[in-house]
């Protein structure tokens, strides 16, 4: 597990290891090829390439499977490195099983079992800080671990007190970090640490700590914490916001689509946005209270488009009737407007043709129900009373039923759906979905 706390260039170290694998593969040395290949999925990870990383994880896997050795030492390792991508990618449940089934692994093995609970707590804080803290502490103060590795568990630590807002502790942590001579991907980590921490106390130190972070990580090849520090100042420097995000975005190169690259440009906080018989959005609890009407109509108008909308498309929906060059300036500000309303998400988001919103399932009621509506009428995938549900949530009043004409047009194309959907419901087979432009 040498790839988290590389010193060196994680391009070198990647060369590096792709020499040992391939010696290891020439030779027939199984234990070195799982070791390699370990190694390369996680160094792939720091780089922001997570499809490679996956591939590394199931060759190594498949290299375990074959003899001499079952096993050849490295299965809690494998797993743990495993359980790293999960949490990158947000996905949970398979995080938490991974992690476990190391932790099992690694029994008796006292500075692997530690290391397993170091890289847990600094990728997990954010789900469950007691356990993040409960990780870390024993990691910490467990003399089998190397100090490049107490301060991974350090790290944990720090995140887990910032999620629980003892900020003091946090600082603490920050400044025991500081005091450390870290190998360069943990001193980037430590510094956008530090950003986080000055930021929650209003301390303007924050923007040149996340300024540093940035620029050690991208230095070193770690692009995907280089990333999540782009998005950070982001949020931090709001007259270069814009700069700082696309950064972050060109470090995902053709990864972009992945989701841990989608977890990372999201940024932190949750949104939840109603507008079938209401009119709400909310953020981490918090109703979102829009200045202008235009704000909240641009909110629904790209919930309703998941492709997105070109300012041109915007601007003809808001203000029919204004001229071109008037209607540009007034998108730029109701966007502006919005991203300020949204924070400390980072939602909206430029595309080469335009602007979208990028939400989860669950988070927006009327894209959902376009979603299930779209894939009842492929695989008649609803049982009966879901599918009753669903039409009568397409028949619900868009944004509480107000009268703007964009708006009655949408609720027009809604009822069709909603009409499809039922007479499919009647059908022997599933329908041929219809072109639904609310959708795209």
């Amino acid at each position: 597990m040498a790839w988290l706390t590389v010193r060196g260039n994680v391009a070198s170290a990647t060369a590096a290891s792709n020499r040992e694998l391939f010696a290891a593969q020439r030779g027939g040395d199984v234990g070195a090829e799982v070791g390699a290949a370990i190694e390369l999925a996680g160094l792939h990870m720091l780089g922001g390439r997570f499809r490679a990383a996956e591939e590394h994880l199931r060759s190594g896997l498949e290299a375990m499977e074959r003899p001499p050795s079952r096993r050849c030492g490295h299965l809690a390792t494998l797993l743990a490195t495993e359980a790293v991508l999960h949490a990158l990618r947000g996905w949970r449940p398979p995080a938490e099983a991974a992690f476990n089934a190391a932790l099992v692994e690694a029994r008796g093995d006292l500075a692997t079992e530690q290391r397993v609970r170091a890289m847990r707590a600094s990728v997990t804080a954010d789900w469950d800080a007691d356990r993040a803290f409960e990780d870390s502490r024993r990691a910490v103060i467990d003399s089998a671990l190397c100090e490049e590795w107490r301060a991974v568990a350090l790290i944990g630590l720090g995140a887990a007190h910032l999620e629980a807002g003892n900020l003091g502790a946090a600082a603490s942590v920050c400044e025991r970090l500081a005091a450390a001579d870290l190998p360069a991907v943990t001193h980037g980590r430590s510094l956008l640490l530090a950003s986080g921490v000055a930021a929650r106390r209003g301390e303007a130190a924050a923007t040149d700590l996340a300024r540093h972070a940035a620029a050690a990580l991208g230095a070193t090849g770690a692009f995907y914490w280089a990333a999540e520090a782009d998005m950070a100042l982001s949020r931090l420097d709001s007259r270069r916001r814009e700069f700082h995000r696309r950064r972050a975005i060109r470090g995902a190169g053709r990864e972009l689509t992945d989701p841990a690259w989608g977890r990372v440009l999201r940024g932190p906080g949750e949104i939840v946005l109603r507008f079938l018989g209401r009119c709400e959005a909310r953020v981490d609890g918090h109703v979102v209270r829009t200045e202008t009407r235009a704000e909240m109509e641009l909110l629904a108008m790209l919930s309703l488009c998941p492709s997105g909308l070109s300012p041109l498309q915007i601007g003809d929906r808001l203000w029919p009737d204004d001229e071109a060059r008037r209607v540009a300036h007034r998108v730029d500000n109701v966007v502006s407007g919005l991203r300020r309303r949204l924070a400390p998400t980072s939602r909206l988001q430029r595309t080469r043709f335009g602007l979208s919103l990028d939400l989860l399932p669950g988070e927006c009621d009327v894209r959902d129900a376009l979603h299930l509506a779209q894939a009842d009428l492929r695989e008649s995938s609803l049982d009966a009373m879901a599918r009753r549900r669903l039409v009568h949530d397409l028949g619900l009043p868009l944004l509480g039923g107000v009268d703007i004409p964009w708006i009655g047009l949408e609720q027009a194309r809604l009822a069709d759906l909603a009409r499809t959907v039922d007479r499919g419901s009647h059908s022997s087979g599933p329908s041929q979905e219809p072109e639904l432009s609310a959708a795209v």
